[in-house]
């Protein structure tokens, strides 16, 4: 349930819905308090094949203050 939020973040984020991408950060830290994006980076190898797709992914979270 938590990655459907994070996927929420980045995507509202990415079409500039900065508002709704931050209520979906805001959920993600709701559900798991001690959420690290640092920690979540390290699974993300096997769902992108793509480096520069998953920079963009990884930016759009900052931008919203997911840390």
């Amino acid at each position: 349930r938590i990655r459907t939020w994070i996927y929420l973040a980045s995507i509202y984020s990415q079409l500039g819905r900065v508002a709704e991408a931050k209520k979906a950060a805001k959920e993600v830290y709701r559900i798991a308090p001690d959420f690290s994006l640092e920690k979540y980076r390290g699974g993300l190898s096997f769902q992108f094949y793509d480096k520069e797709i998953e920079r963009r992914f990884l930016d759009s979270l900052q931008k919203v203050g997911l840390k």
